[in-house]
């Protein structure tokens, strides 16, 4: 997979500075967060004195507010992926089924339920 650099120029807000300087753009466009990460691969971040996941932060930036009650899952499976176009909000009940397979991604819980699965 090659790799191109997220570079910027001029006068950048902080959040632009931290995209230019913590993310690679992948040819699967994954946006790789090349900050810290935890064990399980989630990346972290400080921004304006605030701790915050960073693809939760990126969602939040460039999409908007994340719904009360629900997570964001990874479509792509990459947990250090910060493209908000690779998530989407979801309950923590269909995050589990999704993470686990019980619920392939793109159905909801009504069509496997109807389908007995």
């Amino acid at each position: 997979m090659s790799q191109r650099k997220n570079t910027g120029g001029g006068h950048l807000s902080t959040f632009s500075r931290i995209k230019a300087k913590r993310v690679i753009l992948l040819d699967n466009d994954c946006w790789k967060w090349t900050g810290y990460k935890d064990k399980l691969g989630y990346g972290h971040l400080i921004f304006h004195r605030a701790k915050y996941l960073a693809h939760r932060l990126f969602y939040e930036r460039l999409i908007g507010p994340i719904p009360n009650g629900l997570v964001l899952h990874h479509e792509c499976r990459n947990p250090w992926c910060v493209n908000p176009q690779h998530v989407r909000p979801v309950s923590k009940e269909i995050h589990g089924m999704l993470t686990s397979g019980i619920l392939k991604p793109g159905r909801s819980k009504n069509e496997t339920e109807e389908k007995g699965e």
